[in-house]
């Protein structure tokens, strides 16, 4: 259950099977190669403030201000806000080797 090269970048307790895992980091994080480094192994930051969150969640909505881009497809408009609502459907499998 990682992601391409072994990359599992989620350390909030996964507690439903048909949830997301999501990691959310922002802007400018303090010491970012050392704590990106740790996120990649699946670790929490050294620095436990809120520029690194982790959590499992069922629905997710963003408020996105500016166009974006999904699997190479752009939405939204330059200067105007596009809420997106995600919510999990069950889990996939994938064909790996």
């Amino acid at each position: 259950m990682r992601l391409l090269a072994g990359v599992y970048p989620f350390w909030a307790p996964v507690k439903h099977a048909d949830s997301y895992a999501l990691t959310l980091i922002k802007y400018n994080p303090p010491r970012p190669i050392m704590n990106f480094l740790r996120i990649l192994r699946g670790q929490a930051p050294h620095s436990q403030q809120q520029h690194y969150q982790s959590y499992s969640v069922r629905t997710a909505e963003l408020d996105i201000h500016g166009g974006f881009t999904l699997d190479g497809e752009l939405f939204g408009e330059a200067d105007q806000n596009t809420r997106v609502h995600i919510a999990a459907a069950g889990m996939v499998t994938f064909l790996s080797l």
